[in-house]
């Protein structure tokens, strides 16, 4: 099995490095809707919600840059620390929006896409994962030494 050798997905095919590419837009945008829901709302970014909500989401901006960052230099850490974000911040977002909020399904469109985007996620992880070399924490993504 052909596995990535480089930080930019280099070694893999080009299946692997558009799924790979693709996760790292995918939070990169996140980060930059959230610092521009912060910046433009100032605090809180989302007033019907908590607290603690508005926290964690504010915090997402930088979050999101970092996983986006990882899945290039480290992938598979970048891999981890997404499936964890996306594992709090789905459902957050279906207890603040269709619990707390309550806004209709039908109108959650918002909630919607970041299930779209978990499922896309689920997806492509494993097969990015699969195809990715292991980097232990005393080599670089490129198998030579730090």
């Amino acid at each position: 099995m052909e596995t990535v050798s480089r930080p930019d997905g280099g070694g893999a095919p080009a299946r692997i490095r558009f799924l790979l590419w693709a996760d790292v837009l995918l939070f990169a945008y996140g980060a930059l809707s959230h610092a521009y829901d912060l910046a433009a709302r100032g605090w809180p970014p989302y007033p019907a919600a908590g607290p603690g909500s508005n926290a964690f989401w504010a915090a997402l901006g930088p979050i999101d840059a970092l996983v986006a960052w990882l899945l290039v230099v480290r992938t598979r850490a970048g891999l981890l620390v997404g499936a964890a974000v996306l594992g709090v911040d789905v459902p957050l977002n279906a207890y603040e929006v269709l619990g707390r909020a309550g806004v209709a399904p039908a109108n959650a469109g918002g909630f919607w896409r970041l299930v779209a985007v978990l499922g896309w996620f689920v997806v492509t992880a494993p097969a990015i994962w699969r195809r990715t070399a292991a980097a232990g924490p005393w080599r670089t993504p490129g198998g030579g030494p730090r």
